[in-house]
């Protein structure tokens, strides 16, 4: 992953002296607490239902999954098939993620972090539910980018 679109680290690397690579970056300037948290997005927690697999919030409550529930039995009533509601039910889109952060990064860097999750759920799935296999999709929503997933029936 190239890092030439990265204004951060471009800026902290245009005032160092003596070393000025990625690994001198990450030590001087990554905190181990930061990739611990964004470990929740890489590597979610899920829920089955219905045969279905939904992505969980970070540190879901009794109420959100039974809102989950609720709201996957009113796309069922629309006669929505259940890929279509795993699709739409773990969409997510990379500037929510970093809702007050996105608008500073550029369009690579987020297309970066956006493949980084992608291949990180593809190995969480096939982790967690090895004998079901998954589509994870990269989305360009009209210049948003995007994420899913949904089962191969």
């Amino acid at each position: 992953m190239t890092m030439f679109e990265n204004w951060k680290y471009n800026n902290w690397k245009s005032k160092q002296v003596d070393r000025s690579d990625i690994e001198a970056y990450i030590s001087y300037e990554i905190y181990p607490e930061d990739i611990e948290i964004f470990s929740k997005i890489l590597y979610p927690d899920f829920m089955q239902h219905k045969n279905c697999i939904i992505r969980l919030p970070s540190d879901c409550t009794e109420q959100e999954l039974d809102e989950i529930k609720i709201l996957f039995e009113s796309w069922e009533n629309e006669k929505l098939s259940f890929e279509e509601i795993e699709k739409i039910m773990n969409y997510a889109l990379v500037a929510d993620i970093f809702f007050n952060t996105s608008m500073t990064s550029s369009f690579s860097t987020l297309e970066s972090v956006a493949t980084l999750i992608k291949f990180n759920w593809e190995i969480w799935l096939h982790k967690k539910f090895p004998d079901r296999k998954f589509n994870v999709v990269l989305l360009n929503d009209d210049g948003q980018l995007a994420l899913t997933f949904f089962q191969q029936r």
